[in-house]
């Protein structure tokens, strides 16, 4: 008997319904080559497709389709999927370009990230370096490149522990060193901006407690007021009181 010929459409077709089949509950938004919107719909056209024209032959005809998606396409999906697994499938090609993609993309899961920092080729290794999802201890690793460029990135990215970044800040490369201590002293004046606005928090809790407290609520009532941020539209701040009694005097005095 005759094979009956797979195109690259019904090919399509077949591998779009497996992978909506996979996605449950079905994604309305997804755009597919199909118009079948139930589990139901979907589950009798791939039946359909298989006693046509045989399930290993409609598998083989995908994989085979899947070897015909072009470099550039594959750099296009590996720039902007945000799907893990299909990074971490990508991360697995045989082009360093497809790698390189992945390896920027902040999608990317930090396991894969580490397998991509194995990699001999130094742009897929600062990619990795200098992208903020990767985890401390792969940019550790990286820390300790021979290569200054990597080094350099590192001491640049957001997500390099404090501990690896004092090493850098010793680094034998100026430059290295340079962004070592400026990503460390940046991080310090958050903290005590951080800090500062906590402080400040506090102040204003502490006015508007006394506050509360000035206008004849009990201790407790107080407290809850001010853990709830309802002071402000029940009770005036102490220096509000404190203009309004103002006022009061010079009326009395007129």
């Amino acid at each position: 008997m005759e094979q009956n010929k797979i195109t690259e459409e019904v090919a399509k077709e077949y591998n779009d319904l497996n992978y909506q089949l996979s996605q449950l509950p079905l994604d309305t938004d997804m755009d597919f080559n199909n118009n079948y919107d139930t589990v139901e719909e979907i589950g009798e056209r791939k039946e359909q497709l298989e006693d046509f024209y045989g399930r290993d032959n409609l598998e083989a005809a995908v994989e085979n389709l899947e070897d015909k998606i072009s470099e550039s396409e594959k750099i296009d999906m590996a720039s902007n999927s945000n799907d893990q697994s299909e990074l971490s499938a990508l991360a697995n090609s045989e082009s360093d370009n497809v790698k390189e993609a992945v390896a920027n993309n902040e999608s990317t899961s930090e396991d894969t990230l580490g397998k991509l920092a194995e990699s001999d080729n130094e742009y897929i290794q600062q990619a990795v370096a200098n992208n903020e999802s990767t985890s401390k201890d792969t940019l550790g690793k990286l820390a300790e490149s021979d290569n200054e460029n990597i080094r350099e990135i590192v001491a640049n990215n957001n997500s390099t522990s404090e501990e690896t970044l004092k090493k850098l800040s010793e680094d034998n490369n100026e430059i290295v060193q340079y962004y070592a201590n400026q990503n460390l002293n940046s991080r310090e004046q958050v903290e005590d901006k951080s800090v500062d606005q906590a402080d400040k928090q506090i102040e204003k809790d502490i006015e508007a407690y006394n506050a509360e407290r000035d206008s004849g609520k009990s201790m407790e009532e107080s407290i809850n007021n001010v853990m709830k941020g309802e002071v402000s539209e029940k009770t005036e701040t102490k220096e509000n009181l404190v203009n309004s009694d103002n006022t009061k005097d010079q009326s009395t005095e007129n």
